[in-house]
């Protein structure tokens, strides 16, 4: 329900709370027994210390995806325990208000009386249809008191929007080289088009990230053919060759250790398929970090055995730790992507428990500012003056937001 332009000149006064920020504090992180310490007989070379930046990198990415979980959590908590209660009061409210409209026209129809003017009777009813389909979902009567007011019924809206989207989305598509997936039609929810378009683009993501890995594959191959044995460029090619021959002989070794058809014994069978299965994941996401954690766990070497590793083959892990890193950066964004999306933190702006706390605090004081405003309106509507003068300014507020959408349709068409 839109606000009234009839608000008090006084806003509520709204005390802020103070909404802490979990602790971050984590445990000892496994990633550090694999970083190389100095001894009394033995300095970090160059290439120690590039290996230990590599694996602190990726250690500090993984604190701060640990951290945006943590804090997304318990402010999802708070977003729920302080705003729910006001959506719930202000639900309440104009459920209220629909049931007095409803039996108001209702009234008025059975007795022929027309105290109401063509204008305020047709703004009634999109009050009416408005209110009632967003209560619908959870409010089954709402759909029945809707339809009744409504030349097109909620169902039937329903299917003109999932239309509209499976359009929409099909465009999209379309322009990014895909077709809509199997199975999709108008029926569908938004919701259910919208995961099988996300199921669809990530589809299209795997075969452009195949293609381009093919590619780049294909250029390396060229280049290696091309280049001088003791070029950078020739140098470079080896070295990431020999680093994922490496990641690959790791994997084997691992492999054949926790192979489950091996285990006569069905406690330890289930303990390395759950291992393997561990094994296999990192392997698909170059995770180097974690092969090697499953090694030191099971203690098939010993913390110390990278130490001792030429330089050339740390200069080659450290090369896939940095690509590891990179990787995780990028699931890092879309993480806070994700929780700035669900605790409605404008995009863009950063992700701390003070902006979280802005973002609480007034949508808090937007709720109870709105929930004033309308529990006035209920008051208000119960005379027939009241009744008309808030039809008016609802009329008003209708004509204000249908030219601003006429005036950002100019804009964009």
């Amino acid at each position: 329900m839109p606000a009234s332009s009839r608000a008090t000149a006084k806003k509520p006064t709204i005390k802020r709370t103070s909404v802490k920020s979990p602790s971050t504090d984590t445990p000892s992180s496994p990633i550090r027994d694999l970083k190389l310490t100095a001894s009394a007989d033995r300095l970090l070379s160059p290439e120690m210390k590039a290996f230990n930046r590599a694996l602190s990198k990726i250690e500090k990415i993984k604190a701060q995806m640990v951290e945006l979980d943590a804090l997304g959590l318990h402010y999802q908590r708070q977003n729920a325990e302080v705003l729910d209660p006001l959506v719930a009061k202000t639900t309440a409210n104009r459920r209220e208000m629909v049931l007095f409209l409803d039996a108001r026209l209702r009234a008025a129809a059975e007795k022929r009386q027309k105290s109401l003017s063509k204008t305020q009777h047709e703004t009634a009813v999109r009050l009416i249809c408005n209110i009632t389909a967003a209560l619908a979902a959870e409010q089954p009567e709402m759909a029945e008191i809707h339809d009744r007011y409504s030349k097109t019924s909620l169902s039937d809206i329903a299917k003109i929007e999932a239309a509209e989207n499976q359009e929409m989305m099909a465009d999209i598509l379309q322009k990014m080289g895909g077709q809509m997936p199997e199975g999709v039609d108008a029926a569908l929810s938004p919701e259910e088009i919208l995961q099988h378009l996300f199921g669809e683009v990530e589809r299209l993501r795997q075969v452009r990230q195949a293609r381009q890995e093919a590619r780049q594959a294909k250029r390396a191959a060229k280049q290696k053919s091309k280049a001088k044995p003791d070029s950078p460029q020739a140098q470079a090619i080896a070295n990431q060759e020999q680093a994922e021959q490496t990641l690959k002989t790791l994997f084997r070794q691992i492999a054949s250790r926790l192979h489950p058809d091996r285990e006569p014994d069905e406690a330890e069978r289930q303990r390395k398929t759950n291992l393997m299965s561990q094994a296999n994941a990192a392997y698909e996401r170059k995770d180097w970090v974690t092969l090697m954690q499953l090694q030191l766990q099971a203690e098939w070497v010993d913390p110390d055995h990278a130490s001792r590793l030429s330089a050339q083959r740390l200069h080659e892990l450290t090369l896939l730790l940095k690509q590891q890193a990179a990787a995780l950066e990028t699931e890092r964004q879309g993480l806070q992507a994700k929780w700035s999306q669900l605790l409605q933190v404008p995009l863009g702006l950063p992700l701390t428990a003070g902006m979280l706390d802005m973002v609480l605090n007034k949508r808090r004081s937007d709720l109870e500012q709105q929930l004033e405003i309308e529990v006035a309106d209920l008051a208000l509507i119960q005379t027939d003056a009241g009744l008309k003068t808030v039809l008016n300014e609802q009329r008003k507020i209708h004509r204000k937001e249908e030219k601003q959408q006429e005036s950002f349709n100019r804009f964009i068409f």
